[in-house]
């Protein structure tokens, strides 16, 4: 569902000093496009047709078309946005011009890393080789959403920071790997593409993302604090809360994004808020001062996942002077940030009730 926040969000993204006139006219894919970083992409894209000389055509590559409605569109008044109904292993069967395919579709809940370790590879492979070859036939870009996650144990440099010069250290017997090793596949056939065909490449290394469109029934950190904030619960930590994490909000994720679109080079680049990294306890604390019930309280409780988690948990920071160099700063701290999601998730819970 839109609210005012993910307008107010958009807004702030296209108000970055960014070239925006060289989309004007442009045709963007997007797989992915009902997800957290596809939807912010999507309503972006859409909004800044409407501030450049030719508007900007989206194809919103999605696997149900009725729910890409609601959250794309949900008062049928986008002309511009075209919904493709597909999986993302499948080619792309679409013809005519196209600009520049970001390919964000990805299984991204840890519970499906363990229930379903093959598709998350061929969603993550597939999804990238089909891509690219649209790209070939087309002229094309091709911006690859990637993870932190390819680094894996890589020990950081002596600043304390992993740059995107960093090789990954990942075990590929370990099933959990199926994430990371399948996204440092599909940086390679990137890679590969632009050496064999030419294909301009941007692939963005996101580290660990939160806003106002991420499901409360995800079930990573962030989420699982968000619906105990929601509820006016306690705010549980399943650890000592002293492991630090770079967290970016979702606008300026999205905004990175269009940078490396439209002021970036080929190859990768790391996105997150390097400003300062947050510990779990500062993380639940956020959430729990920005509940709409208050009375809750941070307190530690017994370990209840299965070892699916990022095996980067350990405290990965990301160096982000290439992508700073595109002109791109965070603008969301982590307070405001909560404050946002919180204030949407309580706008959507009043919309369904009414």
């Amino acid at each position: 569902m839109r609210s005012a926040v993910i307008d107010a969000d958009v807004a702030e993204v296209l108000s970055a000093p960014l070239p925006w006139e060289a989309l004007s006219g442009a045709r963007v894919v997007v797989t992915g496009a009902t997800g957290m970083i596809g939807q912010y992409l999507v309503l972006a894209l859409l909004a800044l047709g409407e501030r450049v000389p030719e508007p900007v055509r989206v194809v919103a590559a999605v696997r149900d078309a009725d729910r890409a409605r609601a959250v794309l569109d949900p008062d049928g008044d986008q002309p511009q946005l075209e919904l493709l109904v597909q999986d993302a292993t499948e080619p792309f069967a679409l013809d005519g011009p196209v600009t520049w395919v970001v390919h964000a579709a990805s299984p991204a809940d840890p519970a499906v890393f363990r229930d379903d370790p093959v598709g998350v590879v061929l969603a993550n492979v597939l999804g990238t080789r089909h891509s690219l070859d649209l790209a070939a036939r087309t002229g094309a870009g091709v911006c690859l959403v990637s993870t932190l996650e390819v680094y894996g144990s890589a020990a950081p440099g002596p600043d304390g920071t992993i740059p995107e010069t960093t090789p990954g250290v990942i075990d590929s017997l370990d099933v959990r790997s199926a994430y990371p090793e399948s996204k440092r596949l599909a940086e390679t056939l990137c890679v590969a593409h632009h050496a064999q065909h030419g294909t301009p490449i941007r692939v963005a290394r996101l580290s660990h993302t939160y806003g106002p469109a991420m499901s409360a029934q995800d079930p990573r950190v962030q989420a699982y604090f968000l619906r105990q904030s929601l509820a006016g619960e306690d705010v549980v930590m399943q650890s000592d809360g002293t492991l630090r994490r770079t967290y970016t909000y979702l606008a300026d994720a999205t905004s990175a994004l269009l940078a490396l679109l439209l002021a970036g080079d080929d190859g990768a680049y790391n996105i997150a808020d390097d400003r300062a990294p947050v510990s779990m306890r500062e993380l639940a604390e956020a959430f729990q001062r920005h509940s709409p019930r208050p009375g809750g309280a941070v307190v530690t409780g017994p370990r209840t996942d299965t070892g699916l988690w990022s095996r980067t948990a350990g405290g990965t920071f990301l160096d982000c002077t290439r992508l700073r160099s595109t002109g791109w700063e965070p603008r969301v701290d982590l307070d405001e940030g909560v404050a946002r999601t919180i204030s949407h998730h309580v706008a959507l819970a009043t919309a369904t009730r009414g």
